[in-house]
């Protein structure tokens, strides 16, 4: 998705669902609470959240919502996390892992100049 695209999602979901915005709004907050909920909530914290995702959404939403721990640790520079967060992927959800990164190869090459010059200085500050 490029950057001016983002305020648009709920209406790009509606396009490809027939849902109209307003209703794919209120589906997606309330999933997103639940999760949040669940993260906060359950002794397994994010991790259960990710379990709850596969269930209920299927293991293309658990490795999303993987995808989105993994690069906020990766943004903060703590790749070792991030690590992490792929391990638990590929232990849990083996086949969609495999899949969900060759599927989201692509996205690395859309990112922009700023994106690529701030990850490069995250990188710099946490080599030294």
């Amino acid at each position: 998705m490029k950057p001016d695209e983002r305020s648009g999602l709920a209406t790009q979901i509606s396009r490809s669902t027939g849902v109209p915005p307003e209703k794919v709004a209120g589906v997606v907050q309330l999933a997103l609470q639940e999760l949040h909920r669940i993260s906060i909530i359950d002794e397994k914290g994010p991790t259960a959240a990710v379990m709850e995702a596969c269930f209920s959404f299927g293991a293309e939403a658990a490795f999303h919502l993987v995808g989105l721990f993994v690069s906020e640790h990766d943004y903060h520079g703590r790749e070792d996390d991030a690590g992490i967060w792929s391990e638990v992927a590929k232990r849990f959800i083996p086949a969609e892992f495999e899949a969900g990164c060759d599927r989201i190869a692509r996205w690395f090459a859309e990112k922009t100049a700023d994106r690529r010059a701030l990850d490069a200085a995250i990188r710099r500050t946490t080599e030294l």
